[in-house]
């Protein structure tokens, strides 16, 4: 009898051991491979509206909201359908401390023909009334450096476009910590370490690096 009992206290042991060790780590893993699978991290919310922006192009605007850790972000997805055609997704940016974006807003018109698409990470430019568009991520060339792009730490800032198709913006870097984590006033403005200028004279075909004016 008295050698079952320390056989049956280590054989609780390790099983209590085993569970402590294995289920936050099978946790984890799941976490992981639901991310990987979805796209996304779960216990957002899910939004979206449809408008029509001319006779013959619809907007569609999703939304995922969440929060990581104390920070709320959005994954804020962009798509445009013309007739007899599947809605096809110009951009889709995770962008942390959101401004709002709705149907209303994330249009502009700047006349009949120019109609201009846009979160805090692109810029989709449609000079033939919907029917065709330029899109432009902060990421994408030119850049004034050849290291790796964290989007999470640019934004669009300044948009100035004209009909004419000549236009300019800038890429606004924030500072981040120790950890790459980008920093933000109170306002929830980047703090700016590092900017640049863009230019286009072809409605966003092409953009260029320009001076600062």
């Amino acid at each position: 009898m008295s050698d079952e009992q320390p056989n049956g206290f280590f054989n609780r042991a390790s099983v209590v051991l085993f569970l402590v060790f294995t289920i936050p780590a099978s946790l984890t893993l799941a976490g992981t491979y639901y991310v990987a699978s979805q796209g996304r991290v779960p216990g957002g919310e899910d939004t979206a509206c449809e408008v029509a922006i001319t006779n013959e192009t619809d907007l569609r605007l999703e939304i995922y909201a969440y929060t990581a850790g104390l920070v709320d972000f959005e994954t804020q997805t962009v798509s445009v359908r013309t007739p007899d055609e599947e809605f096809i997704q110009l951009f889709s940016d995770t962008i942390p401390v959101p401004r709002p974006l709705t149907c209303d807003n994330v249009l502009t018109r700047l006349d009949d023909d120019n109609l201009i698409l846009q979160n805090q990470k692109s810029l989709a430019w449609s000079n033939d009334n919907g029917q065709t568009w330029h899109v432009h991520n902060v990421c994408d060339d030119p850049r004034p450096t050849s290291r790796r792009c964290d989007a999470e730490a640019l934004s669009l800032n300044n948009v100035a476009l004209n009909p004419n198709g000549s236009g300019i913006m800038m890429v606004i870097e924030s500072a981040v910590d120790e950890f790459g984590e980008p920093q933000r006033d109170a306002e929830g403005n980047p703090i700016a370490d590092d900017q640049w200028q863009l230019s286009t004279t072809d409605y966003g075909r092409t953009w260029s690096l320009s001076d600062i004016d």
